[in-house]
């Protein structure tokens, strides 16, 4: 019995050192940059800052521009290979002419460009990956909203798959007069491994668990 268990508590040694190892393989650093285009241009990547302006006589003009952003996620941060974290996408930013009033945005469309980009390998180039969410713009005499037809996307790469999610799908642009025009694009950023990964880490915890139950099976007799 003695023999049998020393013998579980070193596969649970051996598991958990692999799960530590496959643990330090998939904490993996990431950056993201957002772009943007409203009415399909400029088409993809997009750019920023760009800005839509209206057609109107000069007192009504009145302009959108959207700026984008950067930021770093930590994927697969162990213990739980699990990284869900709160995200900007970048910011919105009306201004007008003499008259306070935005102009009539409906009919005109955003289009959000994400591009991950993964460390490069010893030797290699670094890998970029896209994502790409639609909105559409509604004006009416209570204020102008955009609302995303595709707010979540997810990017697969060789390591997983990282979901890039718009939070809520639908939003009040803010005029001049709030927050100085300015509405931030929120949102989420969730990764999720690769089967093989998830499956290691499972066994580990298996074996770790079948561990301490002999343990106590011990103690009890």
């Amino acid at each position: 019995m003695k023999r049998f268990g020393k013998t579980v508590a070193a596969f649970a040694l051996v598991s958990m050192v692999a799960l530590g190892s496959s643990s330090a393989r998939a904490d993996l650093m990431v950056t993201y940059t957002t772009t943007g285009a409203f009415d399909g241009v400029p088409a993809s990547p997009g750019t920023s800052p760009v800005t839509l302006t209206n057609g109107g006589s000069g007192a009504t003009l009145a302009s959108l521009t959207y700026t984008g952003t950067s930021g770093m996620v930590d994927l697969f941060a162990p213990p739980l290979f699990l990284n869900f974290s709160n995200a900007s996408f970048g910011s919105f930013q009306t201004a007008t002419g003499s008259n306070t009033a935005l102009f009539n945005l409906t009919g005109h469309t955003f289009t959000l460009y994400i591009t991950e980009t993964l460390p490069a390998p010893s030797g290699g180039s670094p890998a970029t990956f896209n994502a790409t969410l639609t909105g559409a713009f509604a004006s009416t005499a209570s204020g102008t909203t955009i609302t995303f037809t595709n707010p979540s996307q997810n990017v697969t790469f060789p390591g997983g798959v990282v979901t890039y999610t718009i939070v809520p799908p639908a939003f009040l642009i803010n005029p001049p007069s709030t927050l100085a025009g300015v509405t931030t694009i929120q949102g989420t950023i969730a990764a999720v491994p690769e089967p093989a990964t998830m499956a290691a880490a499972v066994t580990g915890l298996g074996f770790v668990g079948g561990g301490n139950w002999l343990r106590r099976r011990r103690k009890a007799d």
